[in-house]
């Protein structure tokens, strides 16, 4: 990786070298090279250590103070803080910005030009624990505001694989006065699949591992699966038990797989054993997805055992509700990544009345896809991973048709539908 490093620097000075305009975008390379692949944690702790010690410098020289650090206690002044601050942002800015304008015009004009093949970035696994979460965020936002930039040099193209709940936590918590999303929109590209491209794929995936292992001829999921479950083809009854995410249709089938080792066909039993697997897998799944947010989202699943695969708000038993907080609020510990938590907490303290706890926690479950919501009698019924954006707690009323996800009915102990 040295080497690899060092020749990719080396090319770039040799096409610097012979203009003496860019004699600072060598200088800026140079100084940052030797860490340039370092770990994140690495190259955050370098870049903050010499920031911090610019600015304590630069602050004490023109405060007029020893120790900047101390300067700033409880007694100093709202005026004096707000000064320190804006001093702090203007030095950050000039140590770093006016050498990174230069070296993005130069890529711009010199490296990544209409005349040069198109370079593209592809940035995968950001939802995964690369670093702390109170790195994390910053870091992804600061990714979005450069591929943005990146956006008007026509050379590059960086392309950011994000989950949508990625993206609004992002937001909401590093979001500024002023700070407008639908300037980012035009950017996106979502992906999103229906049924036909779900099976295709599971099709496809079938094929080639048939073919590899047994037979050239043209294997589909029709030849190894039931025709139908109950009233139900067997294709709706895949799908329907997704997130309509290729990664869900190939779990099922894999669990599937794995039922009929020495089998020709998968039985109808052998898949309903399958899906029981399943459909636990994918709660774990789902609440290692949502940890960030809802770190003990697993423990308030039990409020949706054994009801109804579709209820209403109101049918809700409101004496279990208030068993189920006094147990949750006696055993929590106080937590900022535990709304459903706090929430809990407040109910079984009398501070919340208990419906609205229960649609707190029902805005919660549909955005995390366990339910979808029917808020009024001549919508339908609607799921996060479909038409996306929230349901606030106050539009579920006690009429609101709740829908859980038939992917959690095993787990649930749900009975399907007739």
């Amino acid at each position: 990786m040295i080497a690899l490093t060092r020749s990719f620097f080396d090319k770039l000075r040799n096409l610097f070298e012979s203009d003496r305009r860019k004699d600072l975008a060598l200088k800026y390379l140079e100084e940052h090279e030797n860490s340039f692949f370092q770990t994140a944690h690495l190259r955050i702790k370098e870049i903050t250590g010499k920031l911090e010690n610019s600015v304590h410098g630069a602050i004490a020289a023109k405060l007029g103070v020893i120790d900047p650090e101390l300067s700033v206690d409880r007694s100093t002044s709202v005026e004096r803080k707000a000064e320190i601050v804006y001093l702090a942002q203007d030095i950050v800015s000039q140590a770093q910005l006016s050498e990174l304008n230069t070296l993005f015009g130069i890529m711009k004009d010199e490296l990544f030009n209409d005349h040069r093949p198109t370079y593209f970035i592809m940035i995968d696994k950001l939802d995964e624990g690369w670093i702390e979460d109170v790195f994390r965020y910053r870091l992804i936002r600061a990714l979005l505001d450069t591929a943005r930039e990146f956006a008007k040099i026509p050379g590059v193209k960086i392309i950011l694989a994000l989950r949508k709940d990625l993206i609004e936590r992002v937001f909401q918590l590093t979001s500024d006065p002023g700070t407008q999303r639908e300037k980012y929109q035009s950017h996106y590209l979502n992906i999103e699949w229906n049924k036909s491209q779900l099976i295709d794929i599971l099709d496809k995936r079938i094929a080639a591992l048939i073919r590899r292992r047994y037979t050239k001829m043209s294997v589909t999921h029709a030849d190894l699966l039931p025709m139908s479950v109950g009233k139900q083809g067997i294709a709706d009854y895949l799908v329907e038990r997704t997130h309509y995410r290729p990664r869900d249709v190939i779990m099922f089938f894999n669990a599937c797989m794995e039922k009929a080792v020495d089998n020709p066909n998968i039985t109808l039993s052998m898949l309903r054993e399958a899906e029981t697997e399943y459909s636990s897998a994918r709660l774990r799944a789902l609440c290692d997805e949502w940890r960030s947010d809802y770190q003990d989202l697993e423990s308030y699943t039990s409020i949706l055992k054994g009801q109804s695969p579709v209820f209403t708000l109101g049918e809700l038993d409101l004496q279990k509700l208030s068993e189920f907080c006094l147990s949750r609020a006696s055993v929590m510990e106080d937590d900022p990544k535990s709304p459903l938590g706090k929430h809990a907490k407040a109910a079984a303290l009398g501070d919340l009345e208990l419906f609205a706890f229960a649609q707190r926690v029902m805005s919660i479950f549909y955005r995390v896809g366990l339910v979808g919501l029917k808020t009024d009698k001549f919508d339908a019924t609607r799921w996060s991973f479909l038409q996306g954006a929230d349901i606030h707690p106050a539009t579920i009323d006690r009429d609101c048709s709740v829908t859980i996800c038939p992917a959690f009915y095993r787990c649930l102990g749900i009975k399907p539908p007739k």
